[in-house]
């Protein structure tokens, strides 16, 4: 199975993200978590591990939908302008609380998202997007 050295959450609830940091450790799908509570500081934080080294940039982005400011749909408009290399390494899974088929499906429109789960994030869910399957780089 591959690892998974790196996992980013983009959620603008720090609740949501303080229980599922700790639900990603416990759980050792990823030793390391980090968290972003908007989409523009974590596409800064994302240029930065461009720039610094390949092995730094996450492996699987958690990202949530709805956020003020930036929400997740410009997220992945300004992630696919990253270089090849960076968006094929990693992993997009969004994690919503949007039930609307609309949006699944234009979840299913872009090249970087794996998957779109609903809100909350579970031990069940990682054990689900956890397989070679899931995680192959396509």
């Amino acid at each position: 199975m591959q690892q998974i050295n790196h996992v980013l959450l983009i959620d603008d609830d720090p609740i949501f993200n303080i229980i599922s940091k700790s639900l990603v450790k416990r759980s050792e799908f990823s030793p390391e978590v980090s968290t972003c509570s908007d989409a523009n500081g974590a596409l800064e934080e994302l240029r930065t591990r461009v720039r610094v080294n390949y092995e730094e940039f996450p492996d699987v982005i958690f990202l949530d939908l709805d956020m003020p400011e930036m929400d997740g749909w410009a997220f992945l408009e300004e992630f696919q302008k990253f270089p090849e290399w960076s968006v094929k390494k990693c992993r997009v899974f969004i994690l919503s609380s949007s039930i609307r088929l609309h949006d699944v499906e234009k979840s299913r429109s872009y090249k970087a998202v794996r998957d779109f789960i609903s809100k909350p994030l579970t031990i069940d869910k990682l054990e689900t997007i956890w397989s070679p399957y899931e995680l192959a780089v396509a």
